[in-house]
């Protein structure tokens, strides 16, 4: 059985978050769009150990494009 760890976890968390609120706005739902929320949100993000999850998330969704 695969598992992640916490880390791994927080920042699929962070990607799914995104793409259920893209979806709920009726948007498409493509990587870019991930991406740019996934920024706006790390761009307003005060908490370091927060922000740093929110760029490894645009980090893996930039690098599984």
């Amino acid at each position: 059985m695969n598992t992640y760890d916490d880390r791994t976890r927080l920042i699929l968390s962070e990607i799914g978050m995104m793409t259920v609120e893209l979806i709920s706005l009726d948007s498409k739902v493509y990587w870019h769009g991930i991406v740019d929320g996934l920024v706006v949100k790390a761009d307003n993000e005060q908490n370091p150990a927060k922000k740093a999850i929110l760029n490894d998330a645009i980090t893996m969704v930039e690098n599984s494009a």
